[in-house]
């Protein structure tokens, strides 16, 4: 029997990842729920888990590079993370998809 809520997935997809130590970009699908951050080698989701992020830990936010128009970034427990997308579009969908979880995850916590 299950007493756990349901996890939200908010959105889902494609994005390409840096690694943290050699600096290469590797796709990677990408789950955002309305807890975590979690990215996968394959779309063969729940298996293969490369990250697990809490949001309530993401301390900032940025998606206004003026270099890279498809790339954002953001800091999660003294560590930046770099994501690109596909497209302007597509980066801009998922940067306020996470803006917003990441919003919503602080005011629950107070």
């Amino acid at each position: 029997m299950s007493t756990g809520r349901k996890i939200e997935i908010l959105k889902k997809g494609n994005l390409t990842k840096c690694s943290k130590y050699m600096h290469n970009w590797r796709q990677r699908y990408t789950v955002l729920t309305d807890e975590r951050l979690l990215c996968y080698e394959k779309d063969v989701y729940p298996s293969d888990c490369t990250l697990d992020l809490f949001l309530c830990d993401m301390t900032a936010f940025d998606a206004s590079d003026p270099n890279n128009q498809n790339e954002f970034l953001f800091d999660c427990n003294g560590k930046t993370y770099r994501f690109k997308a596909d497209s302007k579009e597509e980066m801009q969908d998922w940067a306020k998809a996470l803006e917003d979880a990441i919003q919503k995850s602080k005011t629950l916590q107070v």
